[in-house]
């Protein structure tokens, strides 16, 4: 069984009805989920070039959820029945494990594996 993080995009004044919604579909997944997770709130986003403030609007990144599924397609099928705003995005989740070489598919993670082994360390 993999994971797989669900980001749940944009962002509404929640109703009665909206909170309905969430709690029947977090019931009906209860058997699949891995990290209820959290809604989130105002952003940044932090570059090169400076720092930006996120707006709440129907592009926020406004919650997550961590499933368990075979697969990207099953991971999809679950995401499909959740009570979109804007959209749901899934991503499988990855493994780094500890005291293991990884190999870096882009810099950033070959980065994050240096700074865990490192830590580990001492």
């Amino acid at each position: 069984m993999k994971k797989f993080m669900l980001l749940h995009f944009g962002y509404d004044e929640p109703t009665p009805e909206v909170m309905d919604a969430w709690k029947g579909w977090f019931a009906s997944i209860a058997d699949k989920i891995a990290d209820m997770g959290s809604p989130l709130g105002p952003g940044r986003v932090i570059s090169a070039g400076g720092t930006t403030e996120l707006p709440m609007d129907a592009d926020a990144i406004t919650g997550y959820t961590i499933i368990n599924a075979q697969d990207i397609d099953e991971a999809e099928r679950i995401a499909q029945g959740c009570p979109l705003i804007t959209s749901v995005r899934v991503y499988e989740m990855r493994s780094m494990q500890h005291g293991s070489r990884v190999k870096a598919s882009s810099p950033m993670v070959g980065a994050a594996a240096e700074v865990v082994e490192r830590t580990h360390r001492g």
